[in-house]
């Protein structure tokens, strides 16, 4: 059987995996595209080296983010790079209106570029999927098994369970260490309200394991991984290519996809930019992200002008101070988050609010302008008191507190192709709804001597942290032409599976990644390859 996974990302990576182990071989068709060779020279020199090796230069070359300053909330670059934000590419042109939106056409997805927090989803927050979390769970074990998983079992473990078998935690800073044990004491039940703390879950390697670094803790984890302890799907590519069992083609565009009787048609830009090929295959599998995927549905289904609507998890920023000062250990220290507070707030949401707690790090230092060539600046030196107890929280909502974002396909004339254009509403209700979800957390902060700054809370742009999905939405009887079954398959369609987030009917506030790759196994594990 001839199969084809369109894309490199978790999604894609997760599925090839599980048609693997049916003896399926698969062919990668992706765009691929890869940091500068420059930048990517300087990575490869650091990466011999020990961190105390490094230099001022080359530390500043692969950190350096105009983005700092200049956004409510900085955009995480790839070693000073924004090579995975596909926003002025050719092929697929796209119009941003109020939105921070991007697809990206990088080998690995955004796993080049994540916070690599890894939490299952509560069966609460997917009320409105036609699958139960528990059909999940045999797949979430699958994803992580032999996967570099930084957790432990906790207080968050009965609402949220780990999963692997013998995850490997990082360890704690000690600013962390003190607020989680300022946690302990709280009770469960807050006035109505329940609060769960626990160690993150995180897909990285605490240790080294045979040639593979572990964690260094340099402090640059917001600029990219050099040692790189942090999951990207690049690794597991890698492998299967070396060991010739996967067919990765490189500069390969797809525009569209046709479901045959026998099987399935691809249409894409071939390695030249230029020369449109057409590919069969008994069985396709898109996971070329949300946005992406979303394009291929609607050109292949010839949507124009229609507006598909793309759910958010929106995500805003909370700086708190703790009443406790803590000595500062940076830059020696894993600036990831540290610890997660989930929450139910009475009268904010029905769902869970997700908070991941972090020490200062690189982009809060250079935005106070308090840290430069690797010492601390006179500003720096006399904030040291509040930085000492200063430590952010960065919070998002399930995507039912949210207004939808629309995507709309355009031909156009001028640009040769069609347009995606993506744009948002102004949402006053989302707004008061994280007001309110702020001045509760400031109230409860006081319970365990944290001062949450409700006043000094920035909202992310509307896609800020890319948790979306939904505009192919999963149900158990498709209705409309972008409407997919529980295997991702388009109403009327036997042999094209989308398998990424866009299928996901709604994008709870815990993280994506780990719940998209189990989906895309148990697509890939249960879609009948007989057909």
């Amino acid at each position: 059987m001839r199969v084809a996974i369109i894309g490199s990302g978790p999604a894609a990576v997760a599925c090839t995996m599980a048609l693997m182990r049916r003896g399926v071989q698969v062919t990668m068709l992706d765009v691929g595209d890869e940091l500068d060779t420059r930048t990517q020279l300087i990575v490869n020199r650091m990466r011999g080296q020990t961190a105390q090796d490094w230099t001022d230069a080359d530390i500043a070359e692969i950190t350096r983010n105009p983005t700092i300053g200049n956004r409510p909330i900085p955009r995480r670059l790839a070693f000073g790079s924004d090579y995975i934000y596909g926003i002025d590419q050719d092929h697929a042109p796209i119009i941003q209106q109020g939105v921070s939106i991007a697809p990206t056409y990088a080998r690995g997805g955004y796993s080049k570029v994540w916070g690599a927090s890894m939490m299952p989803v509560h069966q609460d927050d997917i009320g409105d999927w036609p699958i139960l979390r528990n059909s999940l769970d045999p797949y979430y074990r699958r994803v992580l098994d032999g996967f570099p998983y930084s957790a432990r079992n906790d207080n968050l473990s009965d609402e949220f369970p780990v999963f692997a078998t013998s995850p490997d935690p990082l360890p704690m800073p000690p600013q962390i260490k003190a607020f989680s044990a300022d946690l302990d004491g709280i009770a469960r039940e807050q006035k109505g309200d329940i609060i769960l703390h626990g160690q993150s879950r995180l897909a990285v390697r605490a240790r080294d394991e045979g040639q593979e670094s572990g964690c260094v803790h340099c402090g640059l984890c917001l600029s990219g991984c050099v040692k790189g302890a942090i999951y990207s799907t690049n690794v597991d590519l890698d492998r299967l290519i070396k060991l010739r069992q996967l067919d990765y083609r490189r500069n390969h565009h797809v525009e569209s996809v046709m479901d045959l009787e026998d099987g399935a048609e691809i249409r894409c830009l071939g390695p030249d930019g230029v020369t449109r090929e057409i590919h069969r295959f008994d069985k396709v599998f898109v996971a070329a992200g949300a946005v992406n995927s979303t394009r291929i549905l609607m050109t292949s289904r010839n949507l124009f002008d229609q507006t598909l609507l793309l759910r958010h998890s929106p995500k805003f920023v909370l700086p708190f101070l703790r009443w406790q000062s803590t000595p500062i250990e940076w830059p020696n220290v894993n600036t990831l988050t540290g610890l997660l507070l989930e929450l139910r707030l009475r009268g904010v949401s029905p769902h869970w609010m997700h908070a991941q707690i972090s020490v200062i790090n690189d982009m809060v230092l250079k935005n106070l302008k308090a840290y430069a060539n690797d010492n601390w600046t006179l500003r720096g030196r006399l904030a040291q008191p509040f930085l000492r107890r200063l430590m952010v929280a960065w919070c998002g909502l399930h995507s039912n507190e949210a207004d939808p974002i629309k995507l709309t396909l355009r031909k156009s004339a001028s640009k040769g192709t069609a347009v995606l254009q993506i744009s948002a509403t102004t949402d006053t209700r989302l707004n008061k709804t994280i007001k309110r979800a702020a001045w509760r957390m400031t109230r409860h902060g006081l319970t365990f001597r944290a001062l949450f700054l409700a006043p000094f809370r920035v909202i992310g742009t509307t896609g800020d942290g890319n948790h979306n999905g939904g505009t192919l939405p999963m149900r158990n009887n498709p209705q409309h032409p972008n409407e997919t079954d529980l295997l991702g398959r388009p109403k009327d369609w036997t042999n094209v599976h989308f398998v990424d987030a866009s299928i996901l009917p709604s994008i709870p506030a815990t993280t994506l990644a780990l719940t998209i790759m189990a989906n895309a196994s148990r697509i890939g594990d249960t879609v009948n390859l007989e057909s």
